[in-house]
């Protein structure tokens, strides 16, 4: 039996997920995993960011070897250009973050799902992944390569126009989670259990939502001709709402792209946006 060097340490990573409603936070060791999960939502602060990642820093046994931060947000330079999920966090940079000499590397939580689910399923080369959460974002690469657009802020699909009910809204309003439940006058919950027991008003307000969304991803097909389209977010726990966008993806795409194009579920979408944030920290060496 060999003994362990007392010199050698056990590499830590860390990955923090804050989106709308909730901050996911991943702890990563050979131990396991350990996880916790915090509310955020509008009145969601910068103070209140930096509070939870001094505790979960101050709380490892060691400096981390990775740290990065996904958040549902455009970021450009480490830096939150906007946040309208949580307004607080506007002009948020990762040197806020820094504490016992980490720096968390900063991304959106759209590219950090992509980044994970790719590193899950090498090989794949020409790849969509749309987060339906709070609001709606998305990712993609092509041979290859994540795009990320000029300033690097490509993938705003939840801001993408559509018509509704005679108005002109972003399909974030349409589809995305917080929309739902306000239109539906109730919590995310109570709107999860109604649908699940086939409420007539509520189902007919899912169709509604996936109908377009089944749209946008149509246009993404068209545009784009992945291979994998990839779907995450808390909006796909509505009983049948991931098959009813599927199938209006089908019969709005062109038959030989949608046919080209498999879509699936994100893998174990609870922890994919932290272990993302992992995965880009890890990338650029940080």
């Amino acid at each position: 039996m060999t003994e362990q060097n007392s010199n050698e340490t056990t590499p830590i990573d860390v990955g923090f997920d804050l989106g709308g409603t909730k901050l996911f936070t991943l702890v990563r060791s050979p131990a396991g995993d350990e996880t916790r999960s915090y509310p955020s939502g509008p009145d969601f602060g910068k103070e209140d960011l930096v509070r939870i990642w001094r505790e979960t820093i101050d709380a490892l046994p060691e400096k981390p070897r990775y740290a990065g931060c996904a958040i549902c947000a455009l970021i450009r330079g480490q830096t939150v250009v906007q946040c309208n999920s949580i307004p607080g966090l506007n002009g948020l940079s990762a040197d806020d973050l820094e504490w016992k000499g980490t720096k968390p590397v900063f991304l959106n939580d759209a590219d950090a799902a992509l980044l994970a689910q790719v590193a899950r399923v090498p090989g794949e080369r020409n790849v969509v992944l749309a987060m339906i959460g709070t609001n709606i974002g998305m990712s993609y690469m092509m041979d290859g390569r994540i795009c990320t657009g000029c300033t690097g802020m490509a993938g705003e699909l939840g801001n993408v126009p559509f018509p509704f009910r005679g108005k002109i809204l972003p399909l974030g309003e349409i589809a995305g989670g917080r929309s739902l439940v306000e239109r539906a006058g109730m919590s995310g919950p109570e709107l999860l259990r109604a649908v699940g027991a086939g409420d007539p008003k509520t189902t007919a307000l899912l169709d509604e939502a996936a109908e377009i969304l089944g749209m946008s991803l149509a246009w993404l097909i068209d545009l784009m001709n992945p291979e994998k389209l990839y779907l995450g977010g808390g909006v796909l726990l509505y009983a049948g709402f991931f098959e009813k966008t599927v199938a209006a993806a089908k019969r709005h795409a062109m038959e030989k792209l949608f046919d080209a194009c498999r879509i699936e579920r994100a893998e174990h979408a609870n922890d994919i946006v932290a272990e993302g944030a992992i995965e880009q920290a890890r990338r650029v060496g940080g």
